[in-house]
C-alpha cells in the first residue's frame, strides 16, 4: 500500500436528510449525508454542511473539520470529516 492525501474536493453524488436519528445525533436533526465524489475518483459518506447555497445533485463541496456529538455534559466531543457547499 501506498499513503495518499486526497485535495478534499469533489461533487455531490446522492443525498438524504436524516429526521428521525439515533440518539447521539438527536440535537443535529434534521441534517443532511451524502455520497461525495471526490475529484480522483472514490465515493466516501458524510454529513454536508448547508450553508444557503443549493444543494443538489453534482453541486460542488470541500472538506471541514467539525464536531459530530458530544458524550453528554461532560463527556467526549467527537470530530470528524464533513463536506460543506461552495
Amino acid at each position: 500500500m501506498k499513503s495518499y492525501k486526497f485535495k478534499g474536493t469533489g461533487e455531490v453524488y446522492s443525498f438524504t436528510t436524516i429526521r428521525a436519528p439515533t440518539e447521539e445525533f438527536e440535537e443535529e436533526a434534521p441534517y443532511t449525508v451524502g455520497l461525495i465524489k471526490l475529484d480522483e475518483g472514490p465515493l466516501v459518506e458524510g454529513h454536508i454542511i448547508e450553508n444557503g447555497k443549493p444543494l443538489q445533485i453534482g453541486a460542488k463541496v470541500r472538506i471541514a473539520f467539525r464536531r459530530m456529538y458530544k458524550e453528554g455534559n461532560e463527556g467526549l466531543i467527537y470530530y470528524q470529516y464533513k463536506f460543506e457547499l461552495v
